[in-house]
């Protein structure tokens, strides 16, 4: 911090710039992109540098991507003065180049490049709605009464905020004929799919 004088008695004491040297962690790999260092999934990372303040409620990870209103978040865990360590959470849908800050009150670091990698959704089981009956005793939170040829995927780390971000896919085995058919996502949770 430095202390800076004023007309009357008083000092205001403003806190140094915080200053990002390094982004570690086994959830980053070291990247071939010249745009950024590290490509990073969920997990722990931990960022060194200097003047981060150890009071958990002024320091802040700030993840920022322009045009991008959901934002990965890295909720801090443990701090000192050049060490922050943080859980980062990836949402859905929100790979690519992404800006790190280290905030301390509301001074912030130079931006950091970063690419964030999404989790990749998991398939944990299909089924194809026939008319308000429970198949395989599954019944989607999502299906609003009879909706024939509906299929509900169950899973997880789907998009839950915009459904058409989630495409589903049906690859056709090796003695398939014809158009593989088509199923657009109408709805969607965290861990469900609905699509006709």
């Amino acid at each position: 911090p430095i202390a800076v004088p004023y007309l009357s008695d008083a000092l205001v004491i403003v806190p140094s710039v915080p200053v990002i040297t390094a982004v570690q962690s086994a959830s980053c790999l070291k990247s071939s992109s010249v745009v950024f260092v590290h490509e990073c999934r969920d997990g722990e990372i931990t960022i060194a540098g200097q003047h981060f303040d150890t009071m958990q409620k002024k320091t802040r990870v700030i993840l920022t991507r322009t045009g991008f209103n959901r934002h990965a978040v890295c909720e801090v865990r443990s701090l000192s003065k050049d060490q922050v360590v943080c859980d980062l959470k990836v949402p859905p849908s929100a790979s690519g180049n992404w800006l790190m800050v280290v905030g301390v009150l509301d001074v912030l670091s130079d931006p950091v490049p970063i690419g964030l990698v999404s989790p990749t959704p998991v398939v944990h089981q299909l089924v194809l709605s026939t008319c308000l009956q429970k198949i395989t005793n599954v019944e989607s939170p999502l299906l609003n009464g009879c909706r024939p040829g509906v299929l509900s995927i169950v899973g997880a780390h789907f998009d839950n905020v915009k459904p058409s971000m989630n495409v589903v896919t049906f690859v056709p085995s090796l003695n398939a004929e014809g158009v593989p058919p088509s199923c657009q996502v109408f709805a969607s949770s965290d861990t469900t799919l609905e699509c006709e």
